[in-house]
């Protein structure tokens, strides 16, 4: 079972043009995040998919081309500032940006991340209810399930 992320720290990342710090209820199965439009919800999800994930987070969705890495970066702040830190307990794992390329340093047990996106929200609304299982099966695990 994959670790709880504890904090995220960003700086220079996405809207995060001052230091952020977020911390997180280990004890809670599920985070939601809302807010008003412009509050920085994406650019959280966007530090825990690339940290964790490897992605360019929202960016994979669009066409921006090669070194997709380099539009994470906060508007007025140097490449070099970027830094998005995720905690688990006492173990940390650091994305900073590399040549328009996220670098992750940490151990290599990161916290298990599945991001529900927009996209994939609509997906799942319009699809047909015979459909609806495949929009949100890899959020799913049925692994526990006994079979009598």
């Amino acid at each position: 079972m994959s670790k709880p992320i504890t904090k995220i720290e960003l700086n220079g990342f996405r809207g995060a043009t001052t230091a952020f710090e977020l911390e997180l209820d280990p004890l809670k199965n599920i985070t939601m995040l809302f807010g008003e439009n412009g509050t920085g919800k994406s650019s959280i999800l966007d530090a825990i998919d690339v940290v964790c994930n490897g992605t360019v987070g929202c960016l994979g969705d669009i066409s921006v081309g090669q070194g997709a890495g380099m539009y994470l970066c906060a508007i007025g702040s140097a490449p070099a500032a970027l830094r998005a830190t995720i905690h688990s307990g006492a173990d940390k794992w650091i994305g900073t940006l590399r040549k328009n390329a996220i670098d992750v340093i940490g151990p290599a047990n990161k916290p298990y991340v599945k991001i529900l996106r927009r996209s994939e929200i609509l997906e799942l609304i319009l699809a047909q209810p015979n459909e609806r299982y495949k929009a949100l099966k890899h959020f799913i695990d049925i692994g526990i399930v006994e079979h009598p």
